[in-house]
């Protein structure tokens, strides 16, 4: 190849790794006339039946063994019933849970920047994603973030956008979302 580009350091230095020599850093970007905090829906929280003083996470993204998913779900149960989970997207079946609601993946993306906009804050427990597109989305959409340190993911956020979590630790995971 003439050039091979990364969307984050880390996936550089795994390429490096992998014996492919000089890929260089490009990340990525989003639509911040879609992703934008004026997106923000107040109704959704009645179309959810949920209290005002309810926190509303949001998961989006691939229902897949990677994005661990059984790590989020059961910090959720560890956070109880202040806290509930709007999960988007679509793939593996999940277990149906206390405190969270199965949102379809959403192709249009002002309606997803509608969801996101409209919740507290955004979850993503995976420890391997190379660059992680919906961080920035909810970044875009006035969401603070709580990621894990495993992965590229962890490059988009600082003390400012959100909080890291221990990767594979639910108890860290809802430590993160009560910090955060």
């Amino acid at each position: 190849f003439d050039l091979v580009l990364a969307p984050s350091r880390r996936m550089v230095d795994q390429l490096q790794a992998m014996g492919v020599h000089g890929a260089l850093h490009q990340p990525l970007g989003i639509d911040s006339a879609i992703f934008h905090p004026g997106r923000r829906d107040p109704g959704l929280r009645a179309q959810l039946g949920l209290a005002p003083d309810v926190r509303l996470l949001v998961y989006a993204g691939r229902f897949t063994a990677d994005k661990k998913l059984d790590v989020l779900l059961d910090a959720m149960r560890r956070l109880g019933r202040d806290y509930h989970l709007l999960l988007v997207g679509g793939g593996e079946s999940l277990p149906v849970a206390a405190g969270t609601t199965l949102l379809p993946f959403q192709r249009d993306q002002r309606a997803l920047a509608r969801i996101l906009a409209s919740c507290d804050l955004l979850v993503h427990p995976g420890d391997c994603e190379t660059f992680g597109l919906i961080v920035l989305e909810a970044m875009g959409c006035g969401l603070p973030v709580v990621v894990t340190t495993g992965g590229g993911i962890a490059e988009l956020v600082d003390d400012d956008t959100g909080v890291l979590a221990q990767p594979n630790c639910a108890d860290g995971l809802a430590a993160a979302v009560r910090a955060a």
